[in-house]
């Protein structure tokens, strides 16, 4: 699985991470990953660190996290 981080994709500021290049294993990983992280335990995940994605451009790996909002 590899992610890249797309700065400022239309123009406006907004930006993109995008998960791509994976098969069913990885994606059922990633899945059970979410729920058990962010769902349950709801903590941060930070995608740089997890074993099986590989981060293609590194100078945004402060980019790769994906967090709760605050209720």
């Amino acid at each position: 699985m590899e992610l890249d981080y797309i700065e400022n994709v239309n123009g406006l500021e907004e930006h993109v991470v995008r998960l791509y290049n994976f098969n069913m294993a990885e994606a059922i990983q990633f899945r059970a990953l979410l729920i058990e992280t962010i769902m349950e335990k709801q903590q941060p995940l930070d995608l740089s660190q997890v074993a099986f994605i590989k981060p293609r451009n590194k100078e945004h790996n402060n980019c790769y996290e994906i967090i709760i909002p605050n209720k």
